[in-house]
């Protein structure tokens, strides 16, 4: 397979059949010196590997890391101190990794550590299921605040607890 070769002291490109032909050894420009050293079978070699597809995720991250910075410029002047004091505002740590679900670095704090607890223990916190309990009828609309257990669904029971006090306080 022919591979387009440049040589790393003048650049000087050059076509090499891959697979026929040995490596070169020497730049075949007559003005350049340079050779090839020969390195050991064990040294670990990877090609730089540039394609549309790698040049432009690449250019979102930077797109994003740029930002950022400029976030914290303009959130230091908003607030009157200096860019330092906005640091954390920037992104320092995006990751570029495949295979996970979104680019930015999990959440860990007490927050986080007290949900992972909850969940160990057989806990249910925020939104669960897919909704189909909710299309069926299964759910009954009971709520448990401090261990009471209201049910019965009242979407309107805020403003119709205001409108009773008022007609209350009217003598309607």
């Amino acid at each position: 397979m022919p591979v387009l070769l440049k040589c790393p002291t003048c650049e000087t490109k050059y076509r090499w059949n891959a697979g026929i032909e040995t490596a070169p050894e020497f730049c075949p420009n007559p003005d350049c010196d340079w050779q090839d050293t020969k390195r050991a079978d064990d040294d670990v070699v990877m090609p730089f590997i540039r394609s549309a597809r790698t040049t432009a995720n690449d250019k979102v991250y930077r797109q994003m890391e740029a930002g950022s910075e400029q976030r914290v410029q303009l959130a230091a002047e908003a607030a009157g101190c200096s860019p330092a004091d906005m640091s954390s505002l920037k992104i320092t740590n995006l990751s570029d990794r495949k295979d996970t679900e979104i680019a930015a670095m999990p959440v860990q704090n007490a927050v986080t550590q007290h949900m992972e607890q909850m969940n160990a223990k057989g806990g249910q916190f925020g939104f669960s299921g897919n909704g189909s309990e909710w299309a069926a009828g299964v759910n009954d609309g009971s709520v448990t605040v401090n261990g009471k257990v209201t049910k019965g669904i009242a979407p309107r029971a805020g403003a119709n607890a205001l409108g009773a006090i008022q007609r209350r306080n009217m003598g309607l």
